[in-house]
């Protein structure tokens, strides 16, 4: 193997290991008394994904209580159904202001009173100032769940939250692991029948 496409594999699998993409998600069933709306119904299972970059450029911030962040990639589904629910926003939060995030549906602030979307409680799930942060993967247990429908808030049963890396980081990753491994049983192997010669 050249030399110039080791480096362009031990390069990749290093880009891949900084400022990657996360999937977040997390999803649950909705309590009786939950209201009725395009998005929510007493019983009926919801999902939600989407992506954020490990080290966000961070849109606004509020040093020791939240930052937002831009995603991308949202999908929600309800009884397993795509669903559309506008503009999303994400808030996350400090551990000091109850921790996890706040998904605000339809336009509304995260950072705000959510009108439409989930209040999730739960550990804080990045290091470092609000102003530039690092999204941490990891599962989170959530500490409180409440889905707000036009303002009407209902507790939720606890679910989890999942912060994990893109599945195609991995793929790059596992890549250039393999080209980096692939030049050392090369050399290896070239340096073993090298001196059987002799």
């Amino acid at each position: 193997m050249n030399r110039p496409l080791m480096i362009v594999a031990a390069l990749g699998f290093a880009v891949s290991l900084s400022a990657e993409p996360l999937l977040v998600s997390s999803s649950g069933t909705f309590a009786a008394g939950t209201t009725a709306s395009t998005w929510s119904a007493a019983g009926d299972t919801w999902a939600f994904s989407f992506f954020v970059d490990s080290n966000p450029v961070v849109t606004s911030d509020t040093i020791g209580t939240d930052f937002d962040a831009p995603i991308s990639g949202f999908v929600y589904t309800l009884n397993g159904s795509p669903v559309s629910v506008g503009p999303v926003d994400v808030e996350f939060f400090n551990i000091s202001d109850f921790g996890l995030i706040n998904v605000c549906f339809f336009g509304c602030v995260a950072s705000g009173s959510v009108t439409n979307g989930f209040i999730i409680e739960g550990p804080q799930v990045y290091s470092g100032l609000e102003s530039a942060p690092t999204i941490l993967p990891g599962t989170y247990a959530e500490t409180s769940n409440t889905a707000e429908v036009a303002s009407t808030g209902t507790t939720q049963a606890l679910g989890t939250v999942y912060i994990s890396p893109e599945p195609s980081t991995w793929g790059l990753s596992a890549a250039g692991l393999l080209v980096l491994a692939a030049n050392f049983l090369r050399k290896k192997s070239t340096a073993a029948t090298g001196s059987s010669l002799r």
